[in-house]
């Protein structure tokens, strides 16, 4: 059966032409505004459910990724999960980068009755629990989703067919994350945020994960 993936037809979201960056609610509303555009936030725009090989090479339309760091604090330092991208993983490009973004594409669309920001909630609460065995309630994801920013850039083909949406989860330094994923998350370790910068200008990670470190989103 061939892999599905959630996705928002490019012309409903209506970014400009040459727009590439990390934007906020605010920010893509102004964009609208900007252009004459009604006021919409994206979680209200149509969804489809595409074949994934084929949205790969299909620019009329953006796959909605969820992109998870996870960051704690202890002894007055701030720690983010850091992995190494296996070989088992979907994305052959990717493969052996390193990584700050757990999550990935979303294969279903939301229940009936289902808001589109509570299927995302539910699919990266999913995520992490099949990943890392972290337990986080879809209250608190929720709220996470509700206030991501996003990502859309046009540094490589590849690129220009995902939309990602960032969030940054808070956890207590106790926290214990084990990969239960082997062959797609190997060395996970916590890395502090200085070492994250010197392995994004050492062109170390890959990309989304570099635009949130050098944008300090982190």
């Amino acid at each position: 059966m061939s892999k599905k993936a959630l996705a928002f037809a490019k012309a409903d979201l209506a970014l400009p032409e040459f727009f590439s960056g990390v934007f906020s609610e605010k920010d893509y509303q102004n964009l609208r505004i900007g252009r004459n555009l009604p006021i919409i936030h994206p979680f209200f725009l149509p969804v489809q459910l595409l074949d994934r090989p084929a949205c790969e090479t299909d620019f009329d339309h953006l796959q909605i990724i969820p992109y998870v760091a996870i960051r704690t604090r202890t002894q007055g330092m701030t720690l983010i999960a850091s992995y190494q991208r296996g070989k088992g993983g979907a994305e052959g490009r990717l493969h052996d980068k390193y990584s700050i973004g757990f999550g990935g594409h979303v294969d279903s669309l939301p229940p009936a009755g289902e808001s589109l920001s509570h299927h995302l909630a539910n699919e990266c609460a999913r995520e992490l629990q099949e990943e890392l065995g972290l337990e986080v309630s879809h209250e608190r994801m929720h709220r996470l989703v509700s206030n991501c920013c996003y990502l859309y850039i046009q540094d490589a083909e590849q690129d220009k067919v995902h939309l990602g949406l960032l969030l940054v989860l808070d956890v207590s330094e106790s926290t214990v994350l084990k990969s239960l994923e082997e062959d797609q998350i190997s060395n996970l370790a916590w890395t502090n945020v200085q070492d994250l910068r010197e392995q994004a200008a050492a062109g170390r990670l890959e990309n989304w994960s570099r635009i949130m470190v050098e944008e300090e989103l982190v």
